[in-house]
């Protein structure tokens, strides 16, 4: 478990956002709860009862997907299939007890066929512990706080639940890793499981029928209904859509698109800022911190600006990576976007500070 930790902490600063803003003129839609994100920022762009905590079936493989990529970097290490992972109850790839197969041949059972077995086969791998590292990554990683997993297949469970809006900020996250996009975005594929070829045909019919879709994940069961995640990217914009408990879920989505893309109007760039922040009891009267340039498409009239929050000064000994402010990204009003502002360089204590600092240890 401290390898999760680790992991969490050193990747927290890229998803350091807090989007809250929303507000297109959207269509209306049959699912129970829907979000639209952008991607690059991560704001809302529209939501219905965005925050409602659902039960999201086998969307909830975004996020074991992503888990399993997360956590290991080498995905051609083979993997036993389990008497128990290959009569998983529900939908499956045909995965046999006793077969050796890749995490990435896995990982497109998963996502393309919608394999329980495979899942299952996966969760093994990781010695049953994949619900509570995907928990640890929803919760501390991602700061969602209507999204609780229980298994790695998205069968009924108790307290197996997340929101339209938390399904939408997975996604996002789950593709920035390349691999999953990849995966996520094949319209079939072919695998060795044991000595046996799979013949892999992705159940996302939006990949075939909508303009710019290159990913997603379907999910449906009785208690759910029909839940679906997809993603589209159209001049250089990416959006991300989730609905959950949706009868007529493909229509909706290519409804939600057109009206989306259509909604953003322009795009602005912040570039790269550079400020100096006074120091006290530093070498240094100043040292030098940055914040990362940010890319928003802008909506139908509209204007963003930025507010910077930092302290008036320092206090030495300060260390460069240090967070020590935000930029918030301001549109009519609301936080719709935020980037950390961190230190570039170090301070070094003064000689009186150092000094102080040995003798200290010497006496001790």
């Amino acid at each position: 478990m401290k390898k999760i930790i680790v992991i969490i902490t050193a990747a927290a600063t890229a998803f350091f956002l807090s989007p809250v803003g929303y507000g297109a003129d959207m269509p209306t839609v049959s699912a129970r709860a829907a979000a639209v994100i952008e991607a690059a920022s991560g704001r809302v762009i529209f939501q219905k009862n965005g925050d409602e905590r659902l039960p999201m079936a086998s969307t909830t493989k975004i996020m074991t997907a992503a888990a399993v990529i997360m956590m290991e970097e080498n995905l051609e290490k083979t993997a036993v299939v389990s008497e128990a992972a290959a009569t998983a109850s529900g939908s499956s790839a045909g995965l046999r007890a006793g077969d050796e197969i890749t995490l990435r041949a896995l990982l497109y059972c998963l996502m393309l066929e919608s394999g329980n077995d495979a899942a299952e086969a996966l969760n093994g791998f990781f010695h049953g512990a994949l619900p509570e590292i995907m928990n640890i990554i929803a919760k501390e990683h991602l700061g969602l706080k209507n999204t609780r997993f229980q298994n790695v297949h998205g069968l009924p469970a108790k307290d197996h639940y997340s929101s339209a809006k938390d399904l939408a900020y997975i996604m996002r996250f789950a593709l920035s890793y390349k691999t999953f996009g990849e995966i996520s975005g094949s319209v079939s594929a072919s695998v060795k499981s044991g000595s046996r070829t799979l013949y892999l045909q992705n159940h996302n019919r939006l990949l075939r029928e909508l303009s710019g879709c290159d990913g997603g994940k379907t999910g449906f069961t009785s208690e759910a209904g029909r839940c679906l995640v997809s993603t589209a990217e159209r001049g250089g914009v990416r959006l991300i859509c989730a609905t959950l408990d949706d009868p007529d879920d493909w229509r909706d989505h290519a409804a939600l698109y057109e009206a989306a893309f259509a909604s953003i109007s322009g795009e602005t760039v912040f570039p790269k800022r550079r400020r100096e922040i006074a120091v006290a009891g530093g070498v240094k009267e100043k040292i030098a911190a940055v914040t990362d340039g940010i890319f928003l498409p802008l909506l139908e009239g509209e204007t963003v600006v930025e507010r910077a929050s930092v302290p008036a000064f320092l206090y030495s000994p300060a260390r460069a990576g240090d967070v020590i402010g935000v930029m918030e990204y301001i549109s009519d009003g609301e936080i719709i976007a935020s980037r950390p502002i961190y230190l570039v360089e170090d301070s070094e204590p003064s000689f009186f500070e150092a000094f102080a600092v040995f003798f200290l240890k010497l006496w001790l």
